[in-house]
């Protein structure tokens, strides 16, 4: 795959992360001003549904998403170099048909169990709370056997280099929750939602159905696990499901610790994790994606230098923009909470602690951003025991800091924030080191040093632009009121720092050239 492709790949698939997690801030302002955060209660507490979440996520994620990810990749794109398509077709029908099965098997356990399990998880919900998360956790119980399906046809995709279906299924997924908050949710509350979300996940596979024709992609019914190629693949994921085990525990050690503050926290630090979460998908993780086959086939010539470069010109690409989206979401982070949840039920308190969980979050964003791409780097050697490695160690970090903040020094849902953040500079700090050392290659030929200083003085400058538009609007108002003034503010600042960052940029880049 050459650069060009790996950059439209990545402007594809950042458009679509784009408009899905614009879609996911259009779901949460819903479910904020029709539910709000410390003040909901009942079928409209969205602690039950947040918490719901765990199971079926830890289920899939363990199951399946650790194994198409990371192993099953490198080994279909191995066929396709070889020109084997009917072996390929073989390999992708045993991986489709054993994961589906077993998702289904697993998904039915947990509906059957849920009475014994929701409570080991979220020790401080009694009564009504602890029914409906019970009642929520078997409805989601579904969606893992649909995402499962799904993520084998992404996974497909991605081995083809090809990304327009792949792109379209998250958007009609949040697409799905938001019509299950806007004509169920009054009524039924956050169960509702749940169906929603379910809807939503069958969606997610259906929409990708013509991908496997275009690809001409051969299903049959094929349940031979003693396969050479599936025992490769289950080799090579069993550490990715150990680390992925790992970063389970801790979401769920961190639902654990949430249900034990006051109420909404849980909520609280999911609404901070979805603003997060726009740049982190739409740069970060889109990034790495379109990357990852490129990199497989650098690893499979054993050409170190390409493979590097690759690397380096990913870190550039995704640094670019998470400074200054980082900086400009740390300045606006008020602004930005009150444009998306300050309406209807989400109260001053609500914002006050979303806001400042949300700049606690993106402290770590720069570092979460590179974990993604740093980790497949490691995904195409076929070593996935060197980042789970570094993953469990952070995991226990963040686990270990969480207890501490919360329990030792009382900081609240802050302490989770805290931790995630620190957690996160650790891990992406010693990818590149073991990287580096794996590569046997220096530093700067992974991390392109020069354009980072230009980035973060541009950033800089960024910043004391969206500052004086910021205090500037606000004066021009003489004070903020209404939704509208506010929009004009926000809006303005961004369209302000833009363009003081890429101006910037431009200035750098004459200078380099002459």
């Amino acid at each position: 795959m050459s650069r060009k492709a790996i950059i439209s790949g990545s402007i594809l698939l950042g458009a679509s992360a784009l408009i899905s997690r614009v879609l996911g801030l259009a779901r949460d302002h819903l479910l904020a001003s029709n539910f709000g955060a410390l003040g909901s209660q009942g079928i409209y507490n969205l602690d039950t549904y947040y918490a719901a979440f765990r199971l079926p996520d830890l289920v899939f994620n363990l199951v399946v998403y650790g194994t198409l990810s990371s192993a099953f990749v490198p080994i279909f794109v191995q066929y396709l170099k070889k020109n084997e398509t009917a072996e390929a077709n073989q390999f992708g029908s045993a991986v489709l048909t054993i994961s589906t099965v077993l998702i289904t098997a697993l998904s039915a356990l947990i509906a059957l169990f849920a009475p014994l399990i929701v409570p080991l998880l979220v020790p401080g919900f009694d009564g009504e709370r602890l029914e409906l998360t019970i009642t929520l956790t078997r409805i989601m119980a579904l969606s893992p056997i649909f995402f499962t399906i799904s993520a084998f046809f992404q996974s497909l995709q991605n081995s083809h280099q090809t990304f327009i279906y792949y792109s379209i299924a998250p958007i009609v997924y949040n697409l799905s929750i938001i019509v299950g908050i806007v004509f169920f949710s009054k009524n039924y509350g956050v169960t509702g939602i749940a169906w929603g979300v379910v809807a939503g996940a069958l969606l997610h596979a259906c929409v990708q159905l013509p991908a496997l024709r275009k690809l001409k992609f051969s299903y049959i019914w094929n349940f031979d696990y003693q396969r050479r190629d599936f025992r490769e693949m289950i080799a090579l994921t069993i550490p990715r499901v150990i680390g992925l085990s790992i970063s389970q525990f801790n979401l769920l050690i961190e639902t654990f610790i949430g249900s034990l503050l006051i109420s909404g926290s849980i909520t609280i630090m999911n609404y901070a994790t979805n603003l997060q979460s726009l740049p982190l998908g739409v740069i970060g993780i889109s990034a790495a994606i379109a990357s990852f086959s490129t990199l497989a086939g650098e690893a499979t010539k054993n050409n170190i230098s390409a493979f590097s470069r690759v690397v380096s010109e990913n870190v550039e690409r995704v640094l670019f923009l998470i400074i200054p989206a980082t900086l400009g979401m740390l300045s606006l982070r008020f602004q930005i909470v009150r444009l998306v949840f300050g309406r209807g039920k989400f109260t001053w308190e609500d914002t006050i602690l979303t806001s400042n969980t949300l700049g606690i979050l993106l402290i770590g964003l720069a570092a979460h951003s590179l974990i993604f791409l740093l980790a497949r780097a490691f995904y195409s050697w076929k070593d996935t025991k060197t980042p789970v490695a570094i993953s469990i160690g952070s995991v226990a970090v963040n686990i270990l800091f969480s207890l501490y903040f919360t329990q030792i020094l009382s900081m609240g849902v802050y302490g989770l924030a805290t931790a995630n953040a620190i957690a996160g500079f650790l891990n992406c700090m010693l990818l590149f080191i073991f990287l580096r050392k794996k590569l046997a290659v220096k530093f700067r030929d992974l991390i392109p040093a020069g354009p980072i200083m230009h980035f973060l003085f541009a950033s800089a400058i960024m910043l004391l632009a969206v500052q004086v538009a910021k205090v500037g609007t606000g004066m021009l108002f003489n004070d903020i009121d209404t939704y509208l003034e506010l929009t004009i503010q926000t809006l303005t600042s961004i369209a302000v720092g833009a363009g003081a960052y890429f101006g910037c940029i431009k200035v750098f880049r004459d200078l380099q050239h002459r």
